[in-house]
């Protein structure tokens, strides 16, 4: 994994903040805009930290959804963070992943990570993700995490695509 480099040689994306019409919802700081039928509520992630979840209409097995979380600090700089998120994907044999430094509006650092995998559904089958990461950072160790999944080829200019580069600091 030491070919990856700690800071991306690859072009940013270019990703603007977008503007979807909906309801605010604010998380630590953070407001996204969300449609007004879709489903917030506090969750905890896969490591067991406090997060909000915004559900997308006609969510199925929790899918579309993005996951927004206020970290105080991430131990490192994010960066380095986003690194290690980069190179524990790609171990973990996830595909097409791609990670970008980007900027943003009232944000020291932006990163965006995107990549394929899959989970069991609720019959037991595999449903096939597509993943996006953006970390954005007030400060050089502190920040938010934005982790939104959908379908396979469904995640990119899709409502949750919108809605999760609707964030703004509050």
């Amino acid at each position: 994994m030491s070919d990856i480099p700690v800071v991306p040689d690859t072009q940013p994306r270019n990703v603007q903040p977008t503007s979807p019409s909906g309801d605010p919802v604010e998380v630590h700081g953070l407001t996204l805009t969300a449609p007004a039928d879709a489903t917030v509520s506090e969750v905890s992630n896969s490591e067991g930290n406090p997060a909000t979840e915004i559900l997308m209409p006609g969510a199925h097995d929790g899918i579309p959804r993005v996951r927004v979380r206020r970290v105080e600090s991430f131990g490192r700089s994010i960066v380095d963070e986003t690194h290690a998120q980069e190179v524990l994907l790609v171990s973990e044999r996830r595909t097409n992943v791609f990670r970008t430094k980007e900027t943003w509006p009232h944000m020291k650092e932006a990163y965006v990570i995107t990549w394929d995998t899959s989970v069991p559904a609720s019959d037991g089958s595999d449903l096939p993700l597509s993943a996006l990461g953006l970390w954005l950072g007030d400060t050089e160790t502190s920040g938010w995490t934005l982790f939104a999944t959908a379908e396979q080829g469904k995640l990119e200019n899709s409502p949750l695509w919108d809605v999760t580069f609707s964030a703004r600091s509050a």
